[in-house]
């Protein structure tokens, strides 16, 4: 049976001041712990991807290193694919321990990975979150219409790649929400979708005029309209089904499945919490999905002394584009 981490921490010296760290093993596992003059834990796991979104916590740091050199003994091993996690001198060590302990009750064999580890601290910080204000529904329908669109993107990929491609291509700017829902720069020159959902009309609200722009080397900008309509919950998905049934259409082996769902909770996690929600009900009736060239989208004339704006704009009259390959 593997070591626990917290026996290994235990039989770790305290090192001098002047000696740096201490290092040991966790037998039968790929971890190691370290401890300084202070008591201040640090933990590694070798043999492990980097973390695709790892949560920004106050007090923990993490980092990954293609390599890692630790002493034992006279010895130095040479460590590779490494994910190192430093604790706070202010925090309690043997809090963190028995945390990180929990890993085993999933992985006995002592084999940890990154996707565990994740799981483990995200199990933590769910147990230890305050509530946050519900999302309003006009931010559920909005996430609910992306959500639907990436469905359709995903099953119409050629393959497994190209699906996870795809993926990551929904919220495509930074770490944060684009102004622009899907950048796809690999397809057709360019594919650039703005989305617009409603559940009352093809009246849509457009946030500046940067979302129906088309980005600089892109050939093609889309506003995908979208008209859904709520349920009593009988039929119908919740954004969380929604996203269910996106993971239930992954394809290829287990490696490729695996790098889909990464890449999807990824762009949920930016998204924001919309895409989780359980209350509210839709369906998307057919030929509901419209497509609109963006530079066809009216927009109102501005003073010279204005540098954007927004406004609300009605496509009921405008005339859309046919069919895309990316909706399948």
């Amino acid at each position: 049976m593997p070591e626990t981490i917290k026996d290994a921490w235990n039989r770790l010296l305290r090192p001098r001041e002047e000696d740096g760290l201490s290092a040991a093993p966790v037998r039968d596992t790929n971890c190691w712990i370290f401890k300084n003059h202070e008591g201040s834990l640090g933990f590694l796991m070798s043999g492990v991807h980097e973390p695709s979104n790892p949560p920004k916590l106050l007090h923990i740091e993490m980092i990954y290193l293609p390599e890692k050199r630790v002493h034992e003994g006279d010895s130095v091993l040479s460590l590779r694919k490494c994910l190192e996690i430093h604790l706070d001198p202010s925090c309690d060590a043997d809090l963190l321990v028995a945390i990180l302990d929990r890993m085993a009750d999933h992985e006995p064999s002592g084999k940890y990975s990154t996707d565990l580890l994740m799981t483990v601290i995200g199990q933590l910080l769910h147990l230890v979150k305050r509530p946050n204000r519900p999302p309003r529904k006009e931010e559920v329908v909005g996430a609910w219409g992306e959500l639907m669109l990436l469905h359709r993107m995903t099953r119409s990929g050629s393959n497994p790649s190209e699906v996870q491609r795809r993926i990551t291509c929904w919220e495509a700017e930074g770490n944060a929400r684009d102004i622009i829902d899907f950048r796809f720069p690999h397809i057709e020159g360019g594919v650039a979708i703005e989305v617009k959902t409603s559940t009352i009309g093809r009246e849509h609200h457009i946030n500046g005029t940067g979302q129906i722009t088309v980005p600089a080397g892109f050939e093609t900008g889309l506003l995908a309209s979208i008209i859904i309509r709520e349920t009593d919950g009988t039929s119908g998905l919740t954004c969380a089904e929604v996203v269910t049934a996106i993971e239930e259409s992954f394809r290829g082996d287990e490696n490729e499945i695996a790098g889909q769902i990464r890449a999807l909770h990824s762009k949920l996690d930016t998204r924001g919490p919309s895409c989780y929600d359980e209350r509210f009900s839709f369906i998307l009736p057919e030929r509901e999905i419209k497509l609109f060239d963006m530079e066809n989208v009216p927009t109102p004339s501005a003073p010279a002394d204005v540098s954007d704006m927004e406004w609300t704009v009605n496509l009921e009259n405008l005339e859309p584009r046919g069919g895309h390959l990316l909706l399948g």
